[in-house]
């Protein structure tokens, strides 16, 4: 095996001064972007299961009035990937997004109590769960 010198040993990468934090900073953003595509994608899927179906955030937006604030969900994730892309402000705007779901789950608890729990679904699970770690991400994000 060739020698190798104490530049190549090293498991941290040879950097200037701060930019080591920066490299950490984008690995929390790009994870907040694949958050923010994953909340979209549950916008998609099933959120209660119940006799008339498994309607998705998608099927009730569609419904009217009642539900037009579902709209908030996909633009909220749209909004967290583009202010990563733009690197600028995406802290702010993805504790937003992951806030969202949870507005949206006391908003149903309000319509529905707690018999909400015995009818969530895939997606309204999957969803909180990718806000709760938007959060969570955002809060540590420099």
């Amino acid at each position: 095996m060739p020698d190798q010198g104490p530049e190549t040993m090293s498991s941290e990468p040879v950097t200037r001064s701060g930019e080591q934090n920066q490299s950490v900073s984008l690995n929390k953003s790009k994870m907040l972007s694949i958050c923010g595509g994953g909340l979209c994608i549950c916008f998609f899927l099933p959120w209660i299961n119940s006799f008339l179906g498994a309607p998705s955030g998608f099927d009730l937006a569609k419904e009217g009035k009642q539900f037009a604030f579902l709209w908030s969900l996909p633009i909220c994730c749209a909004l967290t990937v583009a202010a990563g892309l733009a690197k600028r402000f995406q802290k702010e705007v993805a504790l937003f997004t992951g806030l969202v779901p949870f507005f949206i789950l006391i908003w149903g608890l309000d319509q529905a109590g707690k018999e909400l729990f015995q009818i969530l679904s895939v997606g309204g699970y999957a969803g909180l769960g990718l806000g709760l770690v938007m959060i969570i991400v955002a809060l540590r994000l420099k």
